[in-house]
């Protein structure tokens, strides 16, 4: 077992985690002692979509619906603007977040 849950009788202070969902997928940022409580500031931020990620440009204008594939440039977060390659045609566009997959252009 990599992690292990104990009750801790002295306070620990803020930013730990209470189960193990909001723990997976997740990276650390430095290593951790054995009984070291794991805390927000001890891992590495987690982005929607990051760098160099595959992911789909969408635009969807008029009710006429594109879909092209690109690679994200940058980190993002939900609704947050990146810069995405459309692969196809090597441009360099912006687009917002809208999911793990998807970025839309037309906004």
């Amino acid at each position: 077992i990599d992690l292990q849950f104990e009750y801790k009788s002295k306070s620990v202070g803020k930013g730990f985690f209470e189960n193990f969902d909001k723990l997976v997928g997740r990276e650390i940022n430095q290593n951790l002692s054995k009984g070291q409580v794991i805390k927000t500031r001890h891992l590495k931020e987690n982005f929607m979509v990051s760098e160099g990620q595959s992911v789909i440009i969408f635009s969807n204008l008029y009710g006429i619906n594109v879909r092209m594939e690109g690679n994200a440039l940058q980190n993002g977060h939900f609704n947050e603007l990146i810069k995405v390659e459309n692969i196809s045609s090597g441009k360099i566009i912006q687009g917002k977040v809208i999911n793990e997959k998807k970025i839309l252009i037309n906004y």
